[in-house]
């Protein structure tokens, strides 16, 4: 875990969320409008209610059904009682896209799958995920394998079968 990573995060106003949608959705990005404090029980809390406001989401072509509208939201359909939070850029009000998944902020479903798809859109194919390489096919030539490049992983790993150094990292992104 990271220690920079907050653990249990009460939803606040103006906090961006993610709020589960109808497939194909899954999950749409939204920002905290106001919390139903009427339900909101130290006792209970699976009465607990936020509305929220959909916000377009670049990640998902689809989303602009959703944006502008509000919605109720009870937290007993959600992991822990709570909404997952975005990763924001503070500066610019964007998600942050990250080249390891592990230094976002808030590692969660949404968040992760926001990553990637923002990754794939920007024709980035790799991403690191700790010490692991997720890789996505981009369905086209990208131009980040140079002749120099090949070259070298060919004479390296698969001319060599003597060679026992790991992998070359992928491509900088």
């Amino acid at each position: 875990k990271s220690p920079n990573r907050p653990l249990n995060v009460r939803v606040m106003s103006n906090n961006y969320v993610y709020v589960r949608a109808p497939p194909p959705l899954i999950w749409v990005p939204a920002i905290v409008i106001r919390r139903d404090v009427s339900n909101d029980s130290i006792n209970d809390s699976n009465n607990v209610k936020t509305v929220v406001e959909f916000q377009s989401n670049s990640a998902n072509e689809d989303s602009p059904y959703y944006e502008g509208k509000q919605m109720t939201i009870e937290h007993n359909n959600y992991p822990s009682n709570q909404l997952p939070l975005q990763n924001i850029n503070a500066t610019t009000s964007n998600p942050l896209i990250l080249n390891d998944l592990i230094s976002l902020p808030y590692l969660n479903e949404p968040s992760i799958l926001t990553n990637l798809s923002l990754r794939h859109k920007e024709e980035k194919p790799y991403t690191m995920c700790g010490e692991i390489v997720l890789a996505f096919n981009p369905y086209k030539r990208l131009p980040i394998y140079t002749e120099e490049v090949q070259s070298a992983c060919n004479s390296k790993y698969i001319f060599n079968p003597s060679s026992t150094s790991s992998p070359p990292p992928p491509p900088p992104s």
